[in-house]
C-alpha cells in the first residue's frame, strides 16, 4: 500500500472466542456448555494438542507457532513487537469503544463507524469460573495477549478525556438511529441466529452497504483497489 498504512486487528476475550466456536460446530448435538466441559477435560484428545483453533489461536494469527506460544518469554516479546506494530488493538467486548479509538486513528467520521450486528446468537452461555480457569491455562498466550491489549486499550480512553464519552454517546444514539431508519424486524433461526430484515425493497445503498456480510466487502474492494472502476 502507498504511503503509511494504519495497521489494526481485533482481539476477543478467550474463554467467550472457545465457547463461540464450539457453538459453531455444524455437527452439534449436544448443550454447548456440555461439550465445551468434555472438551477440556482432555484437550489433546480431540485435537492433537490444539492444533486448529481452541488453543491460543489469537496470538498464532498475530505471528507464533503452536510451539512458540508455550514460552512466555517469546510470547511476552511478540506483544511488545506488537504493541510498537500496530496503531489500535480493537476489543470485541468494548466494541463500541474500540470504534471511537479507530475513527480517530483513521480521520473518520462517526457516519464510517456505523454498523449493524448481524448473525449473533440470541443468548450466550455463562462460563463458570472454574472452566474459564481451564482455559485460561490451556490458552495462556491468548490470555497474555488480550490482558495486555485490554489494558492498554483503556490507557487510550483516558489519555483522550472527558469528550471521548460524548462521542461514544453520539455513536450510540445514531446507532439507534440508523437501525429505526433500516431494520423492520429481526428473526432468531433455528440456530439461535438472529437475522436482519430491511425496511422496504433494500434498494437504500446506506442500509444496502450496512448489511453487506465479508465476503461481499471483500470482493468489491479487491476489485476496486485492482483499478476496477466498480464501487463498493
Amino acid at each position: 500500500m502507498q504511503g503509511t498504512p494504519k495497521r489494526v486487528t481485533i482481539l476477543r476475550e478467550p474463554t467467550a472466542r472457545l465457547e463461540s466456536l464450539m457453538s459453531a460446530f455444524p455437527w452439534q448435538r449436544e448443550p454447548v456448555m456440555e461439550s465445551l466441559h468434555r472438551f477440556m477435560e482432555d484437550p489433546t484428545r480431540f485435537e492433537n494438542g490444539g492444533t486448529h483453533h481452541s488453543r491460543n489461536q489469537m496470538m498464532r494469527d498475530l505471528g507464533l507457532t503452536l510451539k512458540e506460544t508455550s514460552d512466555d518469554v517469546i510470547v511476552k516479546n511478540r506483544i511488545n513487537t506488537l504493541s510498537k506494530d500496530l496503531d489500535l488493538v480493537l476489543i470485541t467486548e468494548y466494541f463500541d469503544e474500540s470504534l471511537i479509538l479507530m475513527k480517530h486513528v483513521l480521520c473518520w467520521e462517526t457516519e464510517n463507524i456505523l454498523y449493524f450486528a448481524k448473525n449473533q446468537r440470541a443468548h450466550r452461555n455463562e462460563v463458570a469460573p472454574a472452566l474459564e480457569g481451564q482455559v485460561r491455562l490451556w490458552s495462556r498466550a491468548d490470555y497474555l495477549l488480550y490482558e495486555h491489549f485490554n489494558a492498554t486499550l483503556w490507557d487510550k480512553i483516558r489519555e483522550f478525556g472527558p469528550t471521548f464519552y460524548d462521542e461514544l454517546k453520539e455513536l450510540r444514539e445514531m446507532l439507534s438511529e440508523v437501525h429505526d431508519q433500516c431494520v423492520t424486524s429481526t428473526t432468531t433461526n433455528k440456530n439461535i441466529v438472529q437475522k436482519v430484515k430491511l425496511k422496504g425493497d433494500r434498494k437504500s445503498p446506506f442500509c444496502n452497504n450496512l448489511l453487506r456480510d465479508v465476503s461481499a466487502w471483500f470482493h468489491c474492494i479487491a476489485n476496486r483497489q485492482s483499478n476496477n472502476t466498480e464501487e463498493c
